[in-house]
């Protein structure tokens, strides 16, 4: 029989230092750009949830607005006269908002101060919108006829808001509504 020797040979186990090297820079490399993408993510999520604040504060405000403009009533009441002419269904104010009777019959008005927009309801003043917004313009326009005799349109107020939040965005806003009691001769 054959002697057959057995010859064992020991190996080192383990990486050179360039091989470690390597794997550490290319596990850098994917480790910053997930943290890039992680960074980017959550800065985009801030930005989407303070425009999506922005955005539903100001559709409150514009919904309120919009619904008490909708069920005022012809100022036509004797003993309550919010408006200066004479039977009419709104008046643009001094400050550049808009005034009317309200289905209450009380004299309600929705104005800017402060870069707020605010409501007076009968003397009580209440800001419509929160301090992280600024409401850099607030404009109305009235169309139809406001007064007699030639009253044959019915009214309609055309709301432009104008906001800039927190990181300077600016977004604006545009409604057009009329009384729901038609206020027209047919």
């Amino acid at each position: 029989m054959k002697n057959h020797k057995l010859q064992i040979t020991n190996y080192k186990a383990g990486y050179t230092f360039v091989e470690v090297l390597v794997s550490m820079a290319i596990f850098s490399i994917i480790i910053g750009a997930a943290l890039g993408v992680f960074s980017s993510t959550l800065k985009n999520q801030r930005n989407i949830l303070a425009r999506q604040q922005v955005l539903g504060e100001m559709s409150y405000a514009l919904e309120y607005m919009s619904r008490s403009m909708r069920m005022a009533k012809k100022d036509d009441l004797d003993g309550v006269h919010c408006l200066v002419a004479d039977k009419a269904n709104y008046e643009i104010t001094p400050e550049l908002g808009i005034q009317f009777r309200n289905y209450n019959n009380v004299c309600q008005k929705f104005f800017l101060e402060d870069e707020q927009l605010k409501e007076d309801k009968a003397g009580v003043i209440l800001a419509l919108t929160s301090d992280s917004i600024r409401v850099t313009k607030f404009s109305i326009n009235l169309s139809g006829e406001q007064q007699p005799p030639s009253d044959n349109l019915q009214p309609a107020a055309t709301i432009l808001l104008e906001i800039t939040n927190s990181d300077n965005t600016i977004i604006q806003f545009q409604t057009t509504l009329s009384q729901r009691d038609l206020d027209v001769q047919y």
